[in-house]
């Protein structure tokens, strides 16, 4: 009884083996077997990329079996920068993305977008991401340099790390009310953003993530933020006002380095927050810090913050 229940697990372990070993190639697409009935999409071998139009079918005849497309494998389209398009066609079962293109049209279907899913993805200018889409992994579309448009369902709850650095031509984001929190190099380096707009629910932004966002000029940081991270807004050279919410208790080291332009800040906090090393350094000199009534001695006796010559 105990050997034959041994070679049933070896059998059944032998054969998931052979599935998720076995590839294939159909109308210039390359899928790899994932189980009995599904494929995912996978990169080309032999250091090929796709390009152009591609259609991803919702399913895919193989060696006379039937296979459905369930998903985009890890890094499928990672720097594929002559890939113009992709299509979901219907009724397409395409539920997770992994790891260019102008335009994406994600099917309803999809629930997640892998880490490095678009990353280098030259030619993608806009992203318009479905109601369905729960999680987006970091750096999903980092270096895509021609990134112009991006809209975010209300289904987002976080920014990961680098998901859109190094999109250099960023100008127009939508950041959905169900955002929670933006990560490390979120939008570094989004050297076209000139504004956005942070959501009520927002608690958090980490460091770096609007590093080097040089054009950027107007950012409305809600109540409900409870922390910068270090070197938040690091050279934001056209950032000339900025208003602190009242419920914010730290501001990490560096958070407004080189703005050089900083010259009005309104802090809102009846007590002065956590303030990092340095955070204003590189800042004019003259710039003035508005605080609210009856604060202003809270102010000038705690460190850094007495720093500003005009409060």
């Amino acid at each position: 009884m105990k050997r034959g229940f041994f070679l049933y697990l070896l059998l059944s372990y032998w054969m998931s083996m052979t599935l998720s070993a076995q590839k294939f190639m159909a109308d210039g697409i390359h899928y790899q077997v994932t189980s009995a009935s599904e494929v995912e999409v996978v990169p080309l071998e032999n250091g090929g990329a796709y390009s152009g139009h591609i259609a991803i079918p919702s399913s895919v005849k193989y060696d006379g079996v039937t296979y459905s497309v369930t998903a985009i494998g890890e890094g499928a389209f990672y720097q594929c920068s002559e890939l113009d398009y992709v299509h979901f066609e219907a009724p397409s079962v395409v539920s997770k993305i992994g790891t260019g293109l102008y335009s994406l049209p994600f099917s309803d279907g999809v629930t997640s977008i892998g880490s490095s899913a678009f990353s280098g993805c030259d030619n993608l200018k806009e992203v318009n991401i479905p109601a369905s889409v729960q999680t987006i992994g970091s750096h999903a579309f980092g270096g895509c340099e021609n990134l112009e448009t991006v809209t975010l369902a209300e289904s987002i709850r976080n920014i990961e790390d680098g998901t859109f650095s190094g999109c250099f031509l960023l100008k127009y984001i939508t950041l959905p009310n169900s955002l929670v929190s933006i990560g490390e190099n979120a939008f570094s380096n989004c050297r076209e953003l000139k504004s956005i707009e942070i959501p009520g629910s927002v608690v958090s932004i980490k460091e770096n993530a609007f590093r080097g966002c040089s054009l950027l000029s107007e950012i409305n940081l809600p109540e409900s933020l409870l922390d910068l991270g270090n070197d938040v807004f690091y050279e934001c050279f056209s950032l000339e006002a900025i208003t602190l919410p009242k419920h914010l208790e730290s501001i990490g080291n560096y958070a407004f380095i080189d703005c050089y332009n900083l010259q009005s800040v309104s802090a809102e906090m009846t007590q002065p927050c956590v303030l990092g090393e340095e955070a204003f350094r590189g800042t004019p000199d003259y710039k003035t810090l508005t605080v609210p009534a009856g604060s202003s001695f809270f102010y000038r006796k705690t460190e850094g913050w007495n720093n500003f010559n005009q409060i």
